[in-house]
């Protein structure tokens, strides 16, 4: 069994004893309740994990798109689509709303084919009829029965149990293809768990600034606080198996595989809440029918590598899972790269490679994938395999020396705060090889330009910072242009502002001067025109008599 299989198992046993205790805690206090102890208990649980695993000082290295693509995954997964299967639970039961909310299979494995490129066949449309069939089976309500009938429970409200399952299911059905977008290029499925709970904590937070929120929220009883409490700790768990896997594994495996917590749901229900569940067949049939669908999907959705690879082809089919590249550039090679990637494959570790090459760094996201091994070991004519786990087109493939890479010296003289690379267009994909020794992480703009920024003016003279770009062959041309924090009235750029300055404006007004060291400095007032007015200002500054110049 692959490891993605693995971790979307464990998700699947620890959301099944997740909905267990959240049946117990909705049986006494409101789902929003327990959206305040789970949400917000969930993002200290993250806090912690992503700390110890070393992956919180790893943000850096998320692209702002991903963080976006994390964010709206908490909102509409962790935030509202929890929301709604709590109060679907309250409203009919936590076995009644497994099959229900089944359906989000059939979301995710839909928006996955539409937009990540995932592939579906007929057998796998098998498995989703077989998800969708149990709702149907739990849609008839049921004669009443006496309160003390073996698994009677509480009388269901069906009708409202139905509208947040189903909302739950549509919810939960975009989520994980959200949070698998926002996770392909790094895979640090931890800090992806951080960011989708500290978003949905967040908008829970600003709901609690309302007037009288926080004395509903605060009004718990002690007992269901228990088991939001644990459900907080499971459900931390369960979203620790399943982030780790969508870092591993493509959307059309974990989330079929996690479908089966509904089984580990009844068992656990049977043990801890007999009283509040029903148990009738039909309940039970619905749900070992809906799990049999996800089951169905999990293993069509992980093929197994043939005992060969066939030759690489442009555009493999279903049953092709390897390919071979071989290095035709005439020298070694320690670098390979491949782009129009569709769908982005989910593992791209050689199974044959030279000997004496060491397993290389994977970089990439979406529409590329490159390799970089610690040295030029794949020679003249050798070839490199790679295993595929799903069908995959590939293009725009190519063997380097090295790993292209724009090496930006601060030759300035002074300080800088940013850095701009001025190419046309945007990049695809980057890395920072090296940042500037006692700098953070820099934010990251691609658009129009790719731009770093730090907070501030950190990168010293004679500093480097190392930028990998992905998607191009010819990234060692790329011009770069060094910025600095404005410090208005230094028309000499030498980061202090005096008379001198003041001299020099005066000097480039009567045109003695063709230009200024920093013009933009220069024009204090900002009439857009450097004059003695500035020039007065200057003086007044440097001579105490204003606390500081305009604009």
């Amino acid at each position: 069994m692959s490891l993605g299989l693995i971790l979307a198992l464990g998700a699947a046993v620890s959301f099944g004893f997740n909905g267990a205790t959240v049946r117990r805690g909705v049986a006494t206090a409101a789902a929003s309740q327990g959206l305040y102890v789970t949400v917000l208990g969930g993002a200290v649980l993250f806090v912690l994990a992503a700390a110890l695993s070393g992956q919180l000082f790893r943000a850096g290295e998320v692209a702002a798109r991903d963080y976006g693509f994390l964010v709206a995954g908490g909102l509409v997964h962790i935030l509202v689509g929890r929301y709604c299967n709590y109060r679907a639970i309250a409203a009919m039961g936590a076995n009644r709303t497994g099959p229900i909310v089944g359906m989000s299979t059939l979301a995710s494995v839909l928006i996955a084919l539409a937009f990540l490129g995932e592939s579906v066949d007929a057998r796998i449309a098998a498995g989703i009829a077989l998800v969708m069939v149990g709702p149907v089976l739990i849609a008839r309500r049921p004669a009443a029965a006496p309160s003390s009938a073996p698994g009677a429970g509480p009388t269901p409200h069906l009708l409202e149990g139905y509208v947040f399952g189903v909302a739950a299911a549509v919810l939960w059905g975009v989520g994980p293809v959200l949070m698998r977008a926002g996770l392909q290029s790094t895979g640090l499925g931890i800090l992806g768990g951080l960011v989708t709970y500290a978003a949905a904590s967040a908008a829970l937070l600003l709901v609690l600034a309302l007037p009288g929120q926080m004395a509903k929220a605060a009004d718990l009883d002690r007992s269901a606080m228990r088991w939001f409490a644990l459900s907080a700790l499971n459900s931390f768990v369960a979203n620790v198996f399943r982030f780790s896997a969508l870092a591993v594994a493509p959307v059309t495996v974990v989330v079929p595989m996690i479908r089966t917590f509904v089984l580990f749901q009844v068992a656990f229900n049977f043990v801890i809440n007999r009283s509040l569940e029903s148990f009738e067949p039909r309940i039970l049939v619905a749900v070992a029918v809906s799990a049999a669908g996800a089951v169905l999907l999990t293993a069509i959705g992980s093929p197994q590598p043939p005992d060969s690879c066939d030759p690489y082809v442009l555009e493999p089919d279903p049953e092709t899972y390897c390919v071979t590249f071989t290095n035709g550039s005439g020298a070694p090679a320690g670098f390979f790269h491949v782009s129009s990637i569709v769908p982005s494959v989910s593992r791209w570790t050689p199974i044959d490679q030279p000997a004496g090459c060491a397993d290389p760094e994977i970089w990439g996201g979406f529409e590329y994938r490159e390799l970089v091994w610690p040295e030029p070991c794949v020679g003249p004519g050798e070839s490199v395999t790679f295993q595929l786990h799903e069908n995959t087109k590939l293009g725009g493939t190519y063997f380097a020396p090295s790993a292209p890479v724009v090496e930006a010296v601060n030759d300035t003289g002074r300080a800088a705060s940013g850095l701009v690379f001025e190419q046309a267009g945007s990049f695809r994909g980057y890395r920072i090889v090296q940042n500037a020794p006692g700098c953070g992480a820099p934010s990251v703009d691609g658009y129009p330009h790719f731009e770093l920024l730090w907070d501030s003016d950190c990168v010293d003279p004679g500093e480097t910072v190392a930028v990998h770009f992905g998607d191009t062959r010819q990234v060692t041309s790329v011009p770069y242009v060094w910025l600095f924090p404005t410090i208005f009235g230094d028309a000499s750029c030498d980061e202090t502002v005096d008379a001198i300055d003041a001299a020099l404006v005066l000097q480039y007004e009567a045109e003695l001067l063709s230009a200024l060291a920093c013009t933009e400095e220069a024009d204090v007032n900002g009439d857009d025109s450097i004059d003695a007015e500035d020039a007065l200002l200057i003086l007044q500054f440097s001579a105490g008599l204003l606390p500081s110049l305009p604009p």
